[in-house]
């Protein structure tokens, strides 16, 4: 009853009242026992997860009460890049990486490929070194624009924003691969084992139209990921898992243990 006293939410009844009247009308699986009090609460909980985000990722500091309006705007007006599948409001989670960043670029007016790009700009690059035959080209996707715009271009579905981000955040990293000058793939890689023997691992290949990558590829894929096996070759990946395991503390109060530089 506490949180339903608040003044922010009493500010917002009369919306929160019809959101929530909406949802009980919509007997979602996703919430098997509904009842009006859950849902209050969900949608106070992803405003107080909003009111972190923004501090963290735009420096900006929101009232609960500007939160709660943002979040009702977005369920009224849901951005482009976070409704990859299904009505949003059905899906509204605190911890969702891709609605709270979505939320911070609309309430900071900052697009989410600024608001990401302190990761990006620590992404691994191709080593100079590396060589796979002649016929293929490997790019690294260092921008969250890229990688969409990439995922979109080959018809991969685990490139759209709500797997990018949260893929992101966990320490993936992307690679366009072209073969003769046409898009033939992606690759994520990420690193594994940071404390002990780091090192870098295939997280997935994937051909066009996400369809399965042919033996060329996986093996392109491994190649590319033993590429980086010195130790101050490793150091880039240990400090870009770093990177991005900062990013998602500033994102979310339930982010990850941070690795440590070697």
């Amino acid at each position: 009853m506490g949180s339903l006293a608040m003044p922010a939410v009493r500010h917002h009844a009369t919306q929160i009242g019809a959101w929530v009247r909406k949802m009980l009308d919509m007997k979602s699986d996703t919430y098997p026992n509904f009842s009006s009090e859950l849902l209050n609460e969900l949608l106070l909980s992803q405003a107080r997860a909003l009111v972190f985000s923004a501090n963290g990722l735009a420096r900006l500091t929101i009232s609960l009460d500007d939160a709660i309006s943002q979040t009702l705007a977005m369920l009224q007006n849901p951005p482009a890049e976070a409704i990859s599948g299904g009505d949003l409001a059905t899906r509204l989670d605190p911890q969702r990486l891709l609605l709270l960043t979505a939320g911070v670029s609309q309430i900071s007016g900052k697009p989410i490929d600024s608001l990401m790009q302190p990761i990006f700009e620590a992404h691994p690059g191709v080593p100079c070194e590396f060589r796979f035959g002649k016929i293929f080209s490997i790019q690294a996707l260092e921008s969250f624009h890229r990688v969409v715009t990439h995922g979109e271009e080959s018809g991969n579905g685990l490139l759209i924003p709500e797997f990018v981000v949260e893929d992101v955040a966990r320490g993936a990293a992307f690679y366009a691969v072209k073969c003769q000058g046409c898009i033939a793939g992606e690759i994520s890689l990420r690193l594994e084992d940071f404390k002990a023997k780091p090192r870098v691992e295939v997280e997935w290949v994937m051909g066009m139209n996400s369809a399965d990558a042919s033996p060329e590829l996986s093996k392109l894929a491994r190649s590319l990921a033993d590429s980086w096996s010195t130790a101050q070759q490793l150091e880039c990946w240990v400090g870009y898992a770093r990177q991005c395991a900062e990013w998602w503390l500033l994102a979310s109060d339930s982010g990850p243990q941070l690795p440590r530089s070697r």
